[in-house]
């Protein structure tokens, strides 16, 4: 297993542009999604709900928040199948991220496709603007 600090740490000291502009990402993502989970915050059973794409997908093109089982990345154990290691992987890695559905699935906050699509979605609240005095 990688030690990810080290990892870091490493391409901090190899590519320091290309640290920072992953740092500067993953800041911005973890502010869109504290703000997408206070928004969510139900106060007397209102405001965004998550909706299973079973149920309905989001507009096209438009950012929204996603719960995605699974993961792109796939490591088959020894004698495993690919379908065994897709189901342990879908157990095993759960998380929320920003995406949209496009005209021929599902792509993440980078632009491309999503491997392990959302199995649900909620809009993003509206952006932050400061009251006039």
């Amino acid at each position: 297993m990688i030690d990810e600090k080290k990892a870091f740490d490493l391409l901090m000291e190899a590519a320091p542009d290309v640290a920072e502009k992953i740092r500067e990402y993953v800041a911005k993502e973890i502010r869109l999604y504290a703000a997408a989970v206070l928004a969510a915050t139900p106060e007397a059973g209102t405001g965004p709900r998550w909706i299973p794409c079973k149920e309905a997908l989001p507009e096209k093109n438009i950012r929204v928040l996603t719960s995605i089982s699974g993961t792109d990345l796939i490591h088959l154990q020894p004698g495993e199948t690919l379908e065994e290691a897709l189901e342990r992987c879908r157990k095993a890695y759960t998380r929320v991220s920003i995406g949209f559905y496009g005209s021929d699935g599902w792509y993440g906050p980078d632009g491309f496709p999503e491997i392990a699509a959302p199995c649900a979605w909620m809009k993003l609240p509206e952006p932050y603007e400061e009251e006039e005095a």
